[in-house]
Parts: C-alpha cells; sequence; structure tokens
C-alpha cells in the first residue's frame, strides 16, 4: 500500500501531469454520478443520458481523469447497441487508459441474474477487464448495523462469484456522509491496483488489437505464456497465505491449549503437592524448555501432549483415592469373612467375628504396603518412639 496519496508507485512524489484515471460502471441508478462528485468533492457531474462524461479534478494530491457513463437496465437479455457503445468509448475517453474500473453496485439483494447481467456488459471490455476492476459498494443507511463482509456472506453466492472475478477487491462508499477518509481510502486501494498490476493501464480494446496485430506470433506466444505463468503464481501465492494464515490459527489454538494444561496442573499441584510426582522448583526451567522446544520445532500444535497431560492428571486423582478404597474395601472382605467363620458357633460368633475380621484384614494390608515401599525403595514413616541421642565426639588432639 502507498504511504499516501501523493506518493507513485516508484516511492518518489508524481510529477505534476500524473494522473490516476477511472471509469465509473453499473446500472441504472445505481449511484454512478454521486459517485463521481463526492470523489472529486463538488457537482461536477449530472444526469446526462446516454452520453459518457469526462471530469477532471485534484484530490488529495493526485489530479483525478473521471468517466461517468449511461447506466444499463437491471435485467437484459440483450444489451442494446447504444449502452455497448458507450461502455467500449468511455475507456477510450481516459486516453491512454483508465486504471481501475469502479464497478459501482448498490448495498442491497444480488440475485444470480445480475451478475450475469454485469458480466454481460463487463465482457465488453474483454476478460482484461477484471485486472483492474474494483466493486464499489455505494449505500447510504443500510450498514449502520453490520459490515460489508457480513452483508457479502449474506447475500449468496451471486455476489461472492463476482468479487471472486476481480480477485476480492472492493470498496464501501457512503454518500450520504461528508467524511472524505473513505474517498482517500479509495484512492489508496485504486493504487493497490496499478501496483499489481506493475503500474500498467487498462488498454482500450481498439488499440489493444492494433497493438496485438503488430506483434510477431512468437511473440504473442510468449506473451500468452507469461500472462498464463503469471496468472498460476497469483493464485500460489493466495493459497499459500491462506495455509499460513490457517497454521498461524491452529499455533495460537495449540499455545491457548497448552497454556491452559499448564495453569489446570499448577492448580493442582498447589491441592495435592504430593501426588503424581513433584512440580517444585524445576517446574519453572521445565516449562521454559518446552517453550523453546515448541518455537524451535516449527511450533506444532501437538495435540498428543494435551491428551497425555489430562491422563496424567487422570491417574494423579486416581492414585490419591486408590488407597482409602483399597483400605475399606479390606476392611468390608475381612468383616465378611470374620461373620462367615463365626457363623458355625451362632450368631454371637459371627457377630465377634467381624471385628476380628476387619482387624486381620488391616494388618495384612499394612504388611502388603510395607513390603511394597521396601521393593520401590521407598523409606517407610518415620517411628513415633523416641531415640536415645547419641553425644558427639570431639577429635581427639594429635599425638
Amino acid at each position: 500500500m502507498a504511504a499516501n496519496l501523493g506518493t507513485s508507485w516508484l516511492g518518489s512524489k508524481p510529477p505534476h501531469d500524473q494522473e490516476l484515471r477511472m471509469v465509473l460502471l453499473g446500472k441504472k441508478g445505481a449511484g454512478k454520478t454521486s459517485v463521481g462528485n463526492i470523489i472529486l468533492g463538488r457537482e461536477e457531474f449530472r444526469n446526462e443520458g446516454f452520453m459518457c462524461v469526462k471530469k477532471k479534478g485534484e484530490v488529495a494530491g493526485r489530479y483525478l481523469k473521471i468517466v461517468d457513463t449511461p447506466g444499463w437496465d437491471r435485467v437484459e437479455q440483450r444489451p442494446p447497441d447504444p449502452i455497448r457503445q458507450q461502455i467500449i468509448r468511455s475507456v477510450s475517453l481516459c486516453e491512454p487508459g483508465p486504471h481501475a474500473i469502479l464497478l459501482v453496485i448498490p448495498v442491497g439483494k444480488f440475485p444470480e441474474r445480475e451478475r450475469k447481467t454485469v458480466v454481460k456488459h463487463m465482457d465488453f471490455l474483454q476478460d482484461r477487464v477484471w485486472k483492474h476492476t474494483l466493486v464499489l459498494f455505494v449505500c447510504e443507511d443500510e450498514l449502520r448495523d453490520t459490515t460489508i463482509e457480513d452483508h457479502i456472506q449474506k447475500s449468496g453466492k451471486a455476489l461472492e462469484r463476482l468479487l471472486e472475478q476481480c480477485e476480492n477487491r472492493y470498496h464501501v462508499l457512503n454518500i450520504s456522509s461528508n467524511s472524505r477518509t473513505q474517498v482517500t481510502e479509495l484512492l489508496k486501494k485504486i493504487e493497490e491496483i496499478v501496483q499489481e498490476n506493475c503500474g500498467d493501464f487498462y488498454i482500450p480494446p481498439v488499440y489493444y488489437e492494433l497493438i496485438e496485430s503488430k506483434i510477431p506470433r512468437d511473440l504473442r506466444e510468449v506473451k500468452v505464456m507469461y500472462e498464463k505463468r503469471e496468472e498460476e503464481l497469483k493464485q500460489t501465492y493466495k493459497r499459500k497465505t491462506a495455509d499460513l494464515e490457517k497454521k498461524l490459527e491452529w499455533e495460537k489454538r495449540g499455545n491457548e491449549l497448552r497454556g491452559g494444561l499448564r495453569k489446570r496442573r499448577s492448580s493442582f499441584d498447589l491441592i495435592h503437592p504430593n501426588l503424581g510426582g513433584t512440580r517444585g522448583p524445576e517446574a519453572p526451567a521445565k516449562t521454559a524448555e518446552e517453550e523453546e522446544q515448541m518455537r524451535e520445532g516449527g511450533q506444532r500444535v501437538d495435540l498428543e501432549v494435551v491428551r497425555l497431560g489430562y491422563r496424567e492428571e487422570a491417574m494423579n486423582v486416581v492414585t490419591h483415592y486408590f488407597k482409602p478404597a483399597i483400605v475399606v474395601i479390606s476392611a468390608v472382605v475381612g468383616a465378611l469373612i470374620g461373620s462367615i467363620g463365626g457363623a458355625s458357633r451362632g450368631v454371637v460368633g459371627s457377630i465377634l467375628g467381624i471385628p476380628v475380621g476387619v482387624t486381620v484384614a488391616l494388618i495384612l494390608a499394612w504388611l502388603v504396603r510395607k513390603e511394597a515401599r521396601a521393593a520401590r525403595g521407598v523409606p517407610a514413616p518415620l517411628s513415633v518412639h523416641p531415640t536415645t541421642p547419641t553425644t558427639p565426639t570431639s577429635p581427639s588432639p594429635p599425638s
């Protein structure tokens, strides 16, 4: 994007005679005349009937040349010859050719039949015209509670297909607003079109056919190959840009998931510091290391890490409640065994067998846990019995 409207496509201030040339096209009542007056900042255009009108002016450091054209009917099976002739003539009035074709479309419904009508009239200027076309949405208060992007999405496939033909170039102009910022932004977008076309303007069909007839056949073939390759490169660039944006979006979501997982782990460790491994003073260094590895590894979103994290947290919770559950189950089983064993001596024996069975089960559970801790190398809990302190012996003096 150009830094300002007084800057040319080569980055230096333009000569006094440089111009931005544009043609206004659209159906009857689309608001082309109002658009021309708003761009120039004064009442220059009037409804002139079936003739093209050219006006000049200086806006934001640029010398503008604008051609207004007669509009076509909303739906026409066969466009009349006067309209076709004026459309072809309009681009010739912007000698040597317009930098931009502003296709004026009011904000509102845009059915498929209207898209076909627009394409039919644009075809008078050949397919080359779409490289220089910008859709100019005209509104008053229709977009007060929404955006133009929402309007495009709600309008359906017809409007989206039309925007695709001009490589999704569009701008909104509020004809009821006195703001000059919207005009400044429009001129910036026209300069972007010139940049995208490497400074070239649209050559009128009569001149283009004359130039083509003078070019040798071999050069024409090379030119066609160049244009085809240029289009392929543009499509590749758009596709890679879309893939990069999608990758960045997934990367952002992955970072949010990782941050949420670390926060959940920290909260759990504060509540249960002795469960599921320690995350003490080593945690900050480990977190920094993980972040460094994530950046060096291309910042890929590894959903497996997230799943493992949740699995680890679940195992910590299970481990926390497993030991009490084992004790309770052992007591219940011991009570059942003691009750069954004492049943041979009557009701009194069965009742007495319950506490005996519970006691035996708890003793067995304690012995099994002690042996398991010894096998893992975990020290037993400290004994509560007092120990006799040993008096440190002072070193004997050397003899």
